[in-house]
């Protein structure tokens, strides 16, 4: 006796099992994508995946820090260095792969390597799997959730149309693709920045309680053995406490109070840990590659040699990244139209730490110090465009996204009550 088609499908639907994973798929489905609308996420995903396979058809994205990387994946598997090294260089066809040595042995140079313990120890079980392309894993979906964080960040903040623009024109850019997908340190470290983000009280109503508190601590620790960018981060949390305090004029009821308390000194803590860990004397290789006499004569010339670094990094920008030279004019200009604005003192803050990082470092690099700090300089950009395209009317009694407070009208300013 056979079955018919119409009774297979009602044995199907009737299935309680199956209908209800297929309710908690959707449910999850439906949290995730939040209140931006499904043709969005098929735009900038399949944006994503066109930048993201040509890139690596067409571009290189890795250079010699991956040859490190992978090495010391291989190494927290289980193999020797002498393995490692050789493993690393068939995977990457580099015959030369025992220069290698000289980064993992050099008292200078390798207290900058060996604490990036997170991106080698997160790709171990996907390199045990199918060997050096397992490297690829962690960036690939690092750069899945920046974006997906991002778009739920500015759709809460602005709207999902800002959020669908400004989240495209960073996903097409050289910075993330070469960086935010490629075989570097910086592609969780921009996860790992976003998810911070998220926690924050950026808008005024989402409240930072115990169990941010525990979650941010977690990620700024992470970003420190990641990429020694925990300064970064912490100085952008620290910038939007004391523009808080400096647009309201009162230290009471700052949001902001709680996450400088934990995140300040859980960073201080974590970037002393890796000084004494891996004490790595900036200062020295400054003085060196700029050929000065002595450090008191290096920090005289500091304007100078950042000045010469970021017109050398503005020119490669012009060749290779328009789009990224675009979003920081507009983090710019958002901190002369919206001063006050707490999104200007988290993009000023984590500013300040970038500058001193890359000058110190003192190589042009395509301003790649300072690619941690870019979910923060997408948010000023995006505020931007909200205030120039969607901004509320003056008479309106609609806060604007994003801020702290509703800003005052002028009946309220008078001693009035605003109309409803």
């Amino acid at each position: 006796m056979t079955t018919s088609t119409s009774d297979r499908s009602t044995v199907r639907s009737t299935d309680p099992g199956q209908g209800s994973a297929r309710r908690r798929g959707t449910r999850l489905l439906r949290r995730l994508a939040g209140p931006v609308p499904g043709g969005h996420w098929l735009v900038v995903y399949g944006l994503f995946v066109i930048g993201f396979l040509y890139w690596h058809r067409y571009g290189k994205p890795w250079t010699g820090d991956a040859l490190y990387y992978t090495a010391m994946t291989y190494q927290y598997a289980g193999h020797s260095l002498e393995e490692s090294l050789r493993l690393t260089g068939e995977y990457f066809n580099d015959p030369d792969i025992g220069r290698l040595r000289y980064g993992f042995e050099d008292p200078v140079i390798s207290p900058l390597i060996y604490p990036r313990v997170v991106y080698p120890a997160m790709s171990v079980p996907f390199v045990m799997l199918i060997g050096g392309h397992g490297m690829y894993v962690v960036p690939a979906l690092s750069a899945i959730f920046v974006i997906w964080g991002l778009m739920r960040l500015l759709s809460r903040l602005f709207t999902t149309g800002i959020a669908l623009a400004v989240t495209s024109v960073f996903v097409l850019t050289f910075a993330f693709q070469e960086f935010g997908t490629g075989l570097y340190t910086e592609s969780p470290t921009l996860a790992f920045m976003v998810g911070v983000l998220l926690m924050l009280p950026l808008d005024g109503r989402r409240r930072f309680g115990l169990k941010e508190a525990v979650a941010c601590s977690v990620l700024v620790v992470l970003v420190a053995f990641c990429r020694q960018s925990a300064p970064v981060l912490v100085s952008a949390v620290c910038g939007g406490w004391l523009w808080w305090m400096l647009r309201h004029r009162r230290v009471r009821g700052n949001p902001w109070h709680l996450p400088v308390a934990v995140l300040l000194p859980v960073g201080l803590a974590a970037t002393l840990f890796l000084q004494w860990w891996a004490p790595y004397d900036v200062v020295d290789w400054y003085v060196r590659v700029n050929g000065e006499p002595d450090a008191r004569t290096a920090f005289a010339h500091f304007p100078q040699i950042f000045w010469k670094l970021t017109l050398t990094d503005a020119a490669q920008y012009f060749v290779r990244d328009a789009a990224m030279l675009g979003l920081w004019a507009a983090g710019m200009i958002a901190c002369l139209a919206r001063p006050l604005s707490v999104r200007t003192g988290m993009l000023i803050g984590s500013l300040g730490p970038s500058i001193l990082i890359a000058t110190l470092n003192s190589k042009p690099s395509s301003f790649r110090y300072y690619v941690p700090m870019y979910p923060i300089l997408i948010l000023a950009a995006a505020g931007l465009l909200y205030h120039l395209l969607v901004r509320p009317s003056a008479t309106s009694a609609e806060p604007e996204p994003g801020l702290d407070e509703p800003e005052a009208q002028p009946d309220q300013l008078a001693g009035r009550p605003a109309p409803a």
